[in-house]
This record gives structure tokens, C-alpha cells and sequence, in this order.
């Protein structure tokens, strides 16, 4: 009876002990099977990261890309402009140059044309202080001649003329008409004048 007894408290732990290895068994089932889907869960997150990583990198080297184009781009133009603005500037320096040149040219030009005006001036206020020296010599001998006065007596009172109208006095003795004076008066001097 002891033996039976015994026998069946071996088989009751015997059973026990299944049941509690089975309990185990399922929990580290249980376990592996949530392990497994967290490392399952854990590897999508990981690919998902290392995707949006990958994306994330190449968005920033399509910008870098563009970025560099761009910049390549911008030097480019701004060594155009350069070019541009060295070749603007070199033709401004020579304009001003030419214009610099212009204005010597005109201001010389002028000086020329101020000084044959004041010759002019001078050479047609000689000439009417010949015209009326003669205006008065030919009066004084009217009057001379009107009075019975002999001609040397008349030659002796004709004035002096000076010595700078001393040139005129060919061209006041073969002067032009007066019409021609009165339309151009003074072009006579800068021309040759009638032949007597």
C-alpha cells in the first residue's frame, strides 16, 4: 500500500511537473513570439529610418547640386559683367578722351577765330581813321581850293597818316564801290581788293 502510495505521489509530481514545464514552455513561447515581433517591429523602424535617412540625403544632394550649378552659374555671369563692365569703362575713358581732344581742338579753334576778329577790329578801325584823315585832307583842300590856296600850300597841311594804315593806302586809293562796302564792309580786307 505504501509502494502504491508512493508510486502515485511520484506520478502526481511527475504530472505537476509537466504541467509546469508545459506553462513554462508556452510562456517562452509567449515570449520568443512578442521578442520576435518586437524585433520584427524594431527592423521595419530601423528600414523605415534608414529609407527616410537615404532620402533625406539624397534631397540634400540634389540641393548641394543645384546649389553648386547655381553658384557656377552666378560666376559665370559675374565674370561676364566684369568683362562687360572693364570693356564699358575702357570705351568711357576713350570717349572722354576724344571729347577731351574735341574740346582742345574747339577751344583752339575759337582762340584762332577770337584773334583773326580782333585783327579785323583793328585793321577796320584803321581804316576808318584813314577814311576820315582822307575825308578831312579832301575837305581842308575843297576849302583851300574854294579860298585861291596853292596847291603846295594844301599838300603841306595833309595829316600825318600812322604807321599802321600806312598798308591801306593802296587799297583805300583803289577802294572798292560803295556798295560793295556798304553790303560787306569789312570783307575787303581780307581779300586781295581791286587792281588800280
Amino acid at each position: 500500500v505504501e509502494a502504491c502510495a508512493a508510486a502515485r505521489d511520484r506520478s502526481g509530481r511527475g504530472r505537476d511537473d509537466l504541467a509546469q514545464a508545459r506553462r513554462s514552455q508556452e510562456a517562452q513561447g509567449a515570449e520568443e513570439a512578442d521578442l520576435e515581433q518586437r524585433v520584427h517591429q524594431i527592423s521595419a523602424e530601423y528600414e523605415r529610418a534608414k529609407q527616410a535617412h537615404e532620402d533625406r540625403v539624397q534631397a540634400f544632394e540634389e540641393r548641394r547640386q543645384r546649389a553648386l550649378v547655381q553658384h557656377q552659374q552666378l560666376q559665370e555671369k559675374r565674370t561676364e559683367e566684369q568683362k562687360q563692365q572693364h570693356l564699358l569703362q575702357t570705351q568711357r575713358l576713350k570717349l572722354e578722351e576724344e571729347l577731351a581732344s574735341a574740346r582742345r581742338a574747339h577751344e583752339a579753334e575759337l582762340e584762332k577765330l577770337h584773334e583773326r576778329q580782333a585783327a579785323l577790329h583793328r585793321r577796320a578801325e584803321l581804316y576808318m581813321q584813314h577814311v576820315s584823315n582822307l575825308l578831312a585832307q579832301r575837305s581842308d583842300e575843297q576849302l583851300a581850293i574854294s579860298e585861291g590856296a596853292a596847291p603846295d600850300v594844301v599838300g603841306a597841311g595833309k595829316r600825318e597818316l600812322s604807321p599802321d594804315a600806312a598798308p591801306l593806302r593802296h587799297r583805300l586809293v583803289c577802294s572798292p564801290s560803295p556798295g560793295r562796302v556798304s553790303s560787306n564792309p569789312l570783307g575787303f580786307l581780307s581779300s586781295p581788293g581791286p587792281q588800280c
